[in-house]
């Protein structure tokens, strides 16, 4: 996103208990010493030391210690405010920023005056591509459909048992086939997740395993479907 002000990039984090990815990905962002930047965290009322994580360790971040959860978009709203770059770059704490990245991305903005938003690429450790955001699949004898991801992710954060949900499941070559799902949340366990994140990298990845971050769980969100519409 481009702002009229003259510091190159304003990084902004929002984190929610996310202490033990926050610490790597601050530590990569440290190492974007090719642009001048800065880096704002908004810690939504934590409760697993993250803000003391930022004091300590990364004295140069500026900690934006909210004392209640202001919710994601908020937050972000409420560092792009007091941000100072020229362009703003909104990064997820369980990311770790490749060497030249930031660089790449304002050297891209410059040249292409005509561009007002870009996203960057998300890799594996490997480097390979990440096929999805989210892998999805369906268990045929109890009727659910499975979500696999990690745990302290956003996504597993919010949805708890009981919850309703709402699904989207598109087909990346056609965008006009997809499948719109409403349910409700029946579990949520690790029970059984690494051996299914290894099953389906073996059938689109074509890899006897999934390649685990080092530290990551993985768990298995069990969704039963209430409403389901399609298209395409």
């Amino acid at each position: 996103m481009k702002s009229d002000k003259k510091l190159d990039l304003s990084v902004i984090i929002v984190n929610y208990n996310t202490a033990d990815f926050l610490g790597r990905c601050l530590t990569s962002v440290a190492r974007q010493t090719d642009v001048d930047a800065e880096v704002i965290v908004v810690d939504n009322c934590s409760e697993d030391g993250s803000p003391d994580i930022v004091r300590e360790k990364f004295p140069g971040v500026r900690l934006m210690a909210n004392d209640q959860n202001l919710g994601f978009s908020r937050a972000n709203n409420q560092a792009l405010k007091d941000s100072s770059g020229k362009y703003v770059y909104f990064l997820n704490p369980d990311t770790e920023v490749r060497s030249g990245a930031f660089k790449n991305m304002v050297d891209f903005m410059d040249s292409h005056p005509n561009v007002g938003l870009a996203g960057t690429q998300l890799v594996n450790p490997d480097g390979s591509p990440q096929v999805t955001p989210v892998w999805v699949d369906f268990d045929k004898e109890k009727n659910e459909i499975l979500v696999n991801t990690a745990k302290g992710r956003k996504k597993a954060r919010n949805l708890k048992i009981g919850s309703k949900v709402a699904l989207s499941i598109q087909d990346h070559t056609n965008p006009y086939r997809y499948m719109g799902i409403q349910g409700k949340v029946t579990e949520v366990t690790t029970k059984g997740a690494l051996n299914h994140i290894n099953s389906l990298a073996s059938k689109y990845m074509e890899k006897d395993k999934y390649p685990l971050p080092e530290g990551e769980i993985r768990i298995l969100i069990r969704i039963k479907p209430l409403f389901v519409h399609t298209m395409g």
